[in-house]
Formats: C-alpha cells, sequence, structure tokens
C-alpha cells in the first residue's frame, strides 16, 4: 500500500460528511482519525507537525474531488515561510 493511501481513501469515504459540515477547510488525517480542521493549509501542516512527523499524516483541501485535477506530492521537507 502506498504511503498515506489508507488516509486517503478514509478521507474519500467520508468526503460527503465533510463537505457538509467543513467545505472549504483542510482536513488532517492520520490512520483513520480526523486529528484537525485548519482554513489554511500552511497552519495545518505547522500544527499538526508539532506533534506527529511530516510525511506521517494527509491534509486535503475538502471540496468536490475531480481525479483528473488531484495531485499528489510526497515529500519529508516542508518549507515554512
Amino acid at each position: 500500500m502506498a504511503k498515506l493511501e489508507k488516509e486517503y481513501n478514509y478521507f474519500l469515504s467520508i468526503l460527503t460528511t465533510l463537505k457538509r459540515d467543513h467545505n472549504g477547510k483542510y482536513v488532517v488525517i492520520k490512520g483513520n482519525n480526523i486529528l484537525g480542521y485548519y482554513d489554511s493549509i500552511d497552519g495545518a501542516i505547522k500544527k499538526t507537525g508539532k506533534t506527529h512527523a511530516i510525511g506521517t499524516f494527509l491534509v486535503k483541501r475538502i471540496e468536490d474531488q475531480n481525479e483528473n485535477t488531484v495531485m499528489r506530492f510526497h515529500s519529508r521537507v516542508y518549507a515554512a515561510k
């Protein structure tokens, strides 16, 4: 299984509920657990990165998903401004 595939599949399985309750926000998922909701991707990564290693959690914007436009990035590095 690809890294974070479990988290991505969990995200897709609950997307309808997420859109209803948190549309437009960023959700942080680790395993099958939601760690939080954020207004920006930077905030989500900075806050979650304090307690979880970068690369061990998924950050996704809550919005309609079109497989033609979904981009996946895998990196162990995050550069903050």
